[in-house]
Order: structure tokens, then C-alpha cells, then sequence
């Protein structure tokens, strides 16, 4: 509803997490795939580096982590 009523698929929170770094942090993989459909930034890191592929992998989200490498994430970045 958020995102049909205009909202940023990539708005950070004060620490910086995004949406996109929500859901891999947390396994929710279809919101996942469909921020990624929305065009979510795959590589915003969090304020500390931590990206949402690093996320996923510390979690043991083996699915996640594959939708995120197969749309260009990295497991850091300089973003």
C-alpha cells in the first residue's frame, strides 16, 4: 500500500537500514522480491557497512541471499 501510494522503495531509517535490508535481516523473502521488482536498491548499506546480503547470510537466509547476488548485491560496499 506504501509503495502504490508513492512511498520510497529505498527510505533509511536513522541508522540506515531500507526496507529491502529490513526484510533480508528478518527472511521475509517475497517483500524482498517485490522491492527488488520496485527497483530497491541492492547495496544500500546500513550506517555501519552492513549490506543486506551480509545481513542474510549471518541470519542463515540461504534464499535471500541468492535473490539478492542474483540482482548485483555485494557483501560490502563503499555506497
Amino acid at each position: 500500500m506504501l509503495l502504490a501510494n508513492g512511498a520510497s522503495v529505498d527510505h533509511a531509517m536513522n541508522i540506515g537500514a531500507t526496507p529491502l535490508f529490513v526484510a533480508s535481516e528478518n527472511g521475509h523473502e517475497y517483500i524482498a522480491e517485490l522491492l527488488l521488482a520496485k527497483r530497491a536498491s541492492v547495496n544500500n548499506a546500513m550506517n555501519d557497512g552492513t549490506t543486506p546480503l551480509l545481513i542474510a547470510c549471518q541470519n542463515g537466509y540461504e534464499d535471500i541471499a541468492k535473490l539478492l547476488l542474483a540482482n548485483g548485491a555485494n557483501l560490502v560496499t563503499d555506497e
